[in-house]
C-alpha cells in the first residue's frame, strides 16, 4: 500500500530565499544544498527543472561513485611513496569531496584558502610559486594518477636569493641582541639555529632533529641521520656535515644530551614533515630588524650555504655530499651566481668552509 501523499512536494522542490532559488535535499544521509542562480521569482518552473537535475546528478554519484580525493590521494601515496604536502590538502577537501568535483577553479580556490590558513597559523605569507608547488601540483599529481594520465609538468621555480656576507653578519648581530627585534630569546637559541643552518646547509627540520650525540667535535662534523619525520626526504639526506670554526664559536654551549637545538623557551621542537614554520615569526622579526628583503626565509640559509661552499671550496661532488642531493642539477639550483671575490669576503668575516675533501665520507641508511 502506497502511503505517500500525492500532494507532497518533490524532495528537490526549490525555495525562494535571499533573492534566489535554492534546492535543499538529502541523498543517503548527505545534505545537498545549492543556490540555483535564478533571481527571478517568476521562473519557478525553470528552477524546478534545474533542481531536479541536481537531484538526479546527486543520486548518479551515489549509485556510480567516483573515488573521493582522500581515497585517491591515499592510493597515490601508497603506490608512489610520495606524501609531500598532501595531508593538509586531504584535510582541506575532507572525506566527501570527489575527484570529479575538483575542477580548475576549485584547485585555484584551494591554493588561496590553504595559503590563507597557513598565514593565520604561523604568519608565513606564501608566494604564488609556493602555492603552485605545495597545492596545485600535488592536487594535479593525484588527479592525473587516479585517471591514468601523466603527471603534470611544471615550470621550474628556483629561488634566486642568498645572503651576502654583510647581510649574514647583520642577521647574526641582530640575533645576538634579539630584544631589539622584539624577540624573546635570552639564551640566544635562535642564533644557534641560524648559525648551524647557514654553516652546514641543513634544513630547518634537520636542524630541529639533530642531537648532541651526533656531533663529532674532533673533526668539526655532525651526523644527520634523516630518519625522523620532518628531518629528511630521501636516503641522500643522511650525511655528515661540516661546521666551520666560526660557527662553533657562535653556537657556543649546547645541552648535555638530547636535542641540540631548542625553542627560545627551551623546549624541543615538534618534528613535522617539512618543518620550518616553528620559528618563522621570530626569524622574520630578526630579518626585518637586520634590514633583509621580505623574500628571505629560513630555507634561504640552505641556498646561502650552497653558494658559500661553492665560492670557497669549489668541489661540486663534495657539495652534493654535504648538501644531501642525489642530482647534480639540484645542487646547481641551490648554488647561486656570485662575484669572484665572494670567498674573500667570507674570509674577512671569519668564515672558512674549506674542509679537507679527502676526509669526507657519505653514508646511506
Amino acid at each position: 500500500m502506497d502511503n505517500e501523499d500525492p500532494d507532497a512536494p518533490e524532495p528537490w522542490t526549490p525555495k525562494w530565499k535571499n533573492n534566489d532559488y535554492e534546492c535543499d535535499f538529502y541523498v543517503r544521509g548527505r545534505r545537498i544544498r545549492k543556490r540555483l542562480g535564478i533571481r527571478d521569482v517568476k521562473k519557478f518552473e525553470l528552477a524546478c527543472r534545474l533542481a531536479e537535475m541536481e537531484f538526479d546528478e546527486a543520486w548518479e554519484k551515489v549509485l556510480n561513485p567516483a573515488p573521493t580525493f582522500a581515497e585517491a590521494a591515499n592510493l597515490y601515496m601508497r603506490h608512489t611513496g610520495n606524501r609531500r604536502y598532501l595531508q593538509r590538502i586531504i584535510r582541506y577537501f575532507g572525506v566527501y569531496t570527489r575527484i570529479d568535483e575538483i575542477d580548475r577553479p576549485r584547485i585555484l580556490r584551494a591554493g588561496i584558502d590553504i595559503a590563507e590558513q597557513r598565514f593565520r597559523e604561523i604568519g608565513n605569507q606564501w608566494a604564488p610559486s609556493t602555492i603552485q608547488c605545495q597545492v596545485t601540483v600535488p592536487i594535479n599529481a593525484v588527479l592525473n594518477f587516479i585517471t591514468g594520465n601523466r603527471r603534470e609538468r611544471r615550470k621550474k621555480n628556483v629561488r634566486s636569493r642568498y645572503l651576502s656576507p654583510s647581510q649574514l653578519e647583520a642577521l647574526i648581530l641582530v640575533a645576538m641582541a634579539p630584544e631589539k627585534a622584539r624577540v624573546y630569546d635570552k639564551n640566544l637559541r635562535i642564533l644557534k639555529i641560524i648559525v648551524f643552518m647557514v654553516a652546514t646547509g641543513c634544513g630547518p627540520g634537520e636542524t630541529f632533529a639533530v642531537k648532541v650525540e651526533h656531533f663529532n667535535w674532533s673533526t668539526n662534523e655532525v651526523w644527520i641521520p634523516a630518519v625522523k619525520d620532518g628531518a629528511g626526504k630521501t636516503i641522500f639526506r643522511a650525511r655528515w656535515v661540516y661546521l666551520p670554526d666560526r660557527a662553533i664559536e657562535l653556537i657556543g654551549e649546547l645541552p648535555k644530551s638530547g636535542r641540540a637545538f631548542l625553542s627560545s623557551r627551551g623546549n624541543p621542537f615538534e618534528l613535522r614533515d617539512h618543518g620550518g614554520g616553528q620559528i618563522a615569526k621570530q626569524f622574520r622579526k630578526l630579518c626585518d630588524e637586520a634590514g633583509l628583503p621580505q623574500d628571505v626565509v629560513c630555507y634561504t640559509l640552505r641556498h646561502t650555504w650552497a653558494t658559500y661552499h661553492s665560492a670557497q671550496v669549489g668541489n661540486h661532488d663534495l657539495l652534493l655530499d654535504r648538501g644531501g642531493w642525489a642530482k647534480a642539477d639540484t645542487a646547481r639550483d641551490y648554488r647561486k651566481a656570485h662575484p669572484a671575490d665572494l670567498g674573500e669576503q667570507l674570509y674577512a668575516y671569519g668564515w672558512d668552509f674549506g674542509e679537507d675533501p679527502a676526509n669526507t665520507q657519505k653514508f646511506y641508511t
